[in-house]
């Protein structure tokens, strides 16, 4: 995500109360649709390895851009304390869509 805020202009400014690592937004839009894709990439396992990284830096862009992008920058920046967390739940997504 931090690579993802580094290459937009401009760039996501990281505020806001990101302190409890929560907060409601509606998910609709290019975010849904990103998220929509990449549940379906489930159906074409030959194509995880090659689409699994864009759709994973979409979600990012259109998290940043989104309502609480300032909210999210501010998870994403390494020295809060969420940070751990977000990296986590990276983790245990790049797993599970990892081609087999």
């Amino acid at each position: 995500m931090r690579a993802v805020a580094r290459e937009m202009s401009p760039p996501p400014v990281a505020a806001g109360d990101a302190s409890r690592g929560v907060f409601v937004a509606d998910f609709d839009g290019p975010l849904a649709d990103c998220a929509v894709r990449a549940a379906r990439l489930l159906d074409t396992p030959d194509a995880v390895g090659i689409l699994h990284p864009l759709l994973m830096r979409e979600s990012c862009y259109w998290l940043l851009r989104g309502p609480k992008g300032p909210e999210i920058a501010k998870l994403a920046s390494s020295g809060n304390a969420s940070h751990g967390v977000l990296r986590a739940m990276e983790n245990l997504f790049t797993c599970r869509f990892a081609p087999a």
